[in-house]
């Protein structure tokens, strides 16, 4: 009985110590990864910093929800990475260009400014632009980007809107702001 309770004991403490390893292996992943995504969160919104302040000085900055001079360039970043970092962290690691950000910022102004109005950009795209697998015919393909207030079953809606008249959507990619503003995007064939 001795040796059975103290080979229990051994292997009791050995999936402890294993568990614990395991633990901390996950936690300096976890760790590295929330660095990997604060490097590129950061400079994703440098390089949108500049290309706003150069925007901008042909726009009004406020069509993108920052009401701040433009010669406050620390200012502005931090405008930048606040809504960033208001939407999910894939947005920072999947957004496809700088120019793309500032449409979101703009769109989702746009929809914070009145809640009972959706904002919707189409951008026509090239059949190479998204996989070969997916496209079936020469139709026209459309990133449709809609922006909104959250609301129940809308996501429901957008898509049975999106695929009235033989429309397909291809792909979406959905997600929602911490103020509870959507940023849907649809590759849409038509």
């Amino acid at each position: 009985d001795k040796s059975l309770d103290s080979l229990d004991s051994s292997t009791s403490s050995k999936t402890k110590k294993t568990q614990q390893q395991q633990q901390l292996k996950n936690k300096t992943r976890n760790k590295r990864r929330a660095e990997a995504t604060r490097t590129v969160t950061n400079d994703l919104c440098d390089i949108v910093t500049d290309l706003f302040i150069a925007e901008a000085k042909l726009l009004k900055p406020s069509i993108y929800g920052i009401e701040t001079s433009l010669h406050q360039r620390d200012q502005v970043f931090g405008d930048i990475y606040n809504f960033v970092s208001a939407l999910p962290p894939r947005y920072a690691l999947g957004v496809d260009t700088p120019s793309e950000v500032l449409l979101h910022m703009r769109l989702m102004a746009a929809a914070r400014s009145d809640n009972n109005r959706a904002v919707v950009h189409l951008t026509k795209l090239n059949n190479n632009q998204v996989p070969a697998s997916d496209v079936l015919s020469e139709d026209s393909l459309f990133l449709v980007t809609i922006s909104s207030i959250d609301c129940q079953g809308l996501l429901e809606y957008i898509t049975r809107l999106l695929a009235t008249g033989g429309s397909r959507v291809l792909d979406a990619d959905v997600m929602m702001s911490s103020d509870n503003i959507v940023l849907d995007r649809f590759i849409v064939q038509m």
